[in-house]
């Protein structure tokens, strides 16, 4: 009997010293809040993402210059630097075009090379 009553005891102790008030609840929601606001702030903000764009600029990594132009302009439409990245990604975009007719025009000439036929070559059936 003794220890059901101390059983019944300790879950009646624990039952009110895990509850939370509304008030400790609210604040502590707010704090946690406030920190997303700051931490996307820190990931996102101006001076970050500037960074970033020119930094993939220079690493010639364009996507990744193009993705944070994109966030710039959308999360800090108020920046400077976005009419200077807007004339950026239009020179990425003229990089990546030449890129392409380069890459496009290097496999025509390695498809050509490979089946390049050379006429004056000895078979066993006599000269082509």
């Amino acid at each position: 009997m003794k220890t059901k009553r101390f059983i019944y005891g300790l879950v009646i102790v624990t039952a009110f010293a895990s509850c939370v008030s509304q008030t400790d609840y609210d604040k502590i929601k707010s704090e946690n809040e406030n920190l997303k606001i700051e931490l996307e702030n820190c990931q996102h903000g101006a001076e970050k993402l500037i960074a970033s764009v020119e930094k993939a600029y220079s690493d010639k990594n364009y996507s990744e210059a193009k993705t944070n132009i994109g966030l710039l302009a959308t999360k800090h439409p108020e920046s400077q630097k976005n009419k200077e990245f807007a004339v950026l990604l239009k020179t990425i975009e003229t990089i990546e075009l030449e890129e392409q007719k380069r890459k496009e025009v290097e496999e025509k000439e390695s498809v050509s090379s490979t089946y390049k036929c050379n006429f004056s070559e000895k078979t066993w059936l006599g000269v082509l």
